[in-house]
């Protein structure tokens, strides 16, 4: 019996022994939080003139002094059964944007400055292949297929990662704003309103004309 009970004790003593030691430093280390919001959580909303004829209205936050926001992730406007995806493509000024043609046919995309009719780029894309192009302008674009007429898009050029398109009631809402001074604009058909904002508390009303 009492080798019974020596024997019992070598095994509580080795079971405790291949036990891991605590992790003392992660006791002492206060653990690491998720990855940040890059704008800290703050929040741009309101409102803008609602959706016209279908086409809702393009708003973007352009930073007031100019300066260095975060990168966006890459743009790109797709083909696919001859209709370019999205219809309304937003890209980064400086940043490299991708048209693919994920058709069986070839494609070409001729982009125009909206404003001034000036061309920038007319290149054949044929299927499964990607042509990059780097926007250094701020403006809307127009692009388009000349083998297939009917397809069509409209691409946002902006130097801030906080443009989307407002909902069909005006509506529209920025997460994770960086803070500092920023002019809203909301771009409606042909023409334009903005409203100069200051992003400094957890929540920034915008109230942009009908």
């Amino acid at each position: 019996m009492r080798l019974l009970i020596v024997f019992c004790c070598a095994l509580g003593a080795a079971a405790a022994c291949s036990r891991p030691a605590p992790d003392t430093k992660a006791s002492t280390t206060a653990p690491v939080p998720p990855p940040a919001a890059l704008g800290g959580g703050h929040v741009v909303e309101g409102t803008v003139p609602p959706a016209a004829n279908g086409v809702s209205t393009i708003v973007v936050l352009d930073p007031d002094p100019p300066r260095e926001l975060p990168p966006s992730e890459t743009a790109f406007l797709d083909q696919v059964n001859r209709v370019f995806t999205p219809d309304i493509l937003f890209a980064r000024v400086g940043e490299p944007v991708e048209f693919r043609n994920n058709d069986d046919t070839l494609h070409n995309v001729n982009v125009t400055d909206e404003a001034t009719k000036t061309q920038l780029f007319n290149v054949a894309i044929i299927p499964e292949t990607v042509y990059k192009f780097t926007f250094t302008h701020e403006g809307l674009y127009d692009a388009h297929c000349d083998i297939h007429q009917t397809m069509a898009s409209v691409i946002v050029a902006s130097a801030s990662p906080y443009a989307k398109l407002a909902d069909a009631d005006g509506r529209v809402e920025f997460d994770d704003v960086v803070p500092g001074g920023y002019v809203a604009t909301a771009y409606v058909g042909a023409s334009k309103v903005e409203q100069k904002i200051d992003v400094s508390g957890p929540r920034t009303e915008i109230a942009l004309g009908k």
